[in-house]
């Protein structure tokens, strides 16, 4: 992962003088879309935001990428850390929070075989999200950046790993790689954070839950919640009633399974759309019930795609 020299909101604040929670908080509250880079000598931490909602967080330690949450990180400041905070293009940001999760997709090409413009139009036509590594053979370096096959940026050593929006710089990135080594990354957007926590699903879902409960009454919610369990086993093998991983009473979620918490809400937010859907008449009364969530739980319904369930 590289990240390009993007424009300063702050530079050179130290945690020696100031809380990092409340600077997330006041960026937060400003909408930043950008992140913020906090280093001490053998490790950064980095927190991704898009429009003052919290993307990725993570710890890179020995260039080695470990997702974790804010909590965990504030924890680990000791006042000896220096904080830079940065902007990021607004239509961008989820590429740049997810650049950690890259895999590798054409490793060590070579001019030799490979000619750099018509792997360019190979990238666009295949409608790849992530960036070619050019190192020249005279040790010069730079990025090109695709998002959906449409390259939005690059960036170059000897233009200081500025980043440079679009593709004006491309063609003379391409004349100075005549003789150079290519590597293709590739990287999936996934619109639900690494850093959303097992507490904050329940905590949302459970409410929901009690909502749907409440109108439907407990009996024929547990029959359909029961339903729906035994016919997504295959799916969500988490959510087979005889499992007992996932586990809904008196307003109470109790989780002891081991599927990810991005497959956690997307089996919640599906059986909970089929529900709705299956009680139409009931829809309108749910939804006007739900709406007190939309500012409680504000940044999780929009990091995890969720809103519709609250009719938005």
């Amino acid at each position: 992962m590289f990240l390009p020299q993007f424009k300063i909101y702050h530079q050179n604040l130290h945690t020696s003088y100031l809380n990092l929670a409340n600077l997330i908080s006041f960026l937060k509250n400003d909408l930043l879309t950008g992140y913020i880079q906090t280093k001490v000598s053998e490790k950064e931490f980095l927190v991704f935001l898009d429009h003052g909602q919290i993307l990725n967080s993570f710890e890179i330690v020995d260039n080695k990428y470990k997702f974790l949450p804010i909590v965990e990180i504030l924890n680990t400041i000791k006042g000896e850390e220096t904080v830079n905070v940065y902007y990021l293009p607004e239509e961008t940001a989820l590429f740049w929070a997810n650049l950690a999760t890259a895999e590798i997709l054409y490793p060590n090409l070579s001019t030799d075989f490979t000619d750099l413009i018509k792997l360019m139009h190979k990238l666009k036509k295949e409608e790849v999200t992530g960036w070619t590594e050019i190192t020249s053979s005279q040790g010069e370096k730079s990025f090109v950046y695709f998002q959906n096959g449409s390259i939005i940026g690059t960036c170059s050593s000897w233009r200081k790993w500025v980043f440079e929006e679009s593709e004006k710089y491309l063609p003379e990135i391409t004349e100075r790689a005549s003789e150079a080594i290519f590597n293709v990354y590739k990287l999936r957007l996934d619109k639900t954070p690494a850093n959303v926590t097992l507490e904050e699903i329940t905590n949302f879902f459970q409410e929901y839950l009690a909502t749907l409960e409440k109108f439907l009454g407990k009996k024929e919610f547990s029959l359909l919640w029961r339903q729906k369990g035994i016919e997504k086993v295959v799916k969500y093998p988490f959510l087979d009633p005889f499992a007992n991983e996932f586990k809904y009473k008196e307003g109470k979620i109790v989780f002891e399974g081991n599927a990810t918490e991005k497959e956690l809400i997307e089996a919640l937010k599906e059986v909970c759309e089929e529900i709705i859907q299956e009680k139409k008449d009931l829809e309108k009364d749910i939804i006007q019930e739900t709406q007190y969530l939309k500012e409680k739980y504000r940044t999780f319904i929009e990091n995890t795609g969720s809103s519709f369930l609250l009719g938005t």
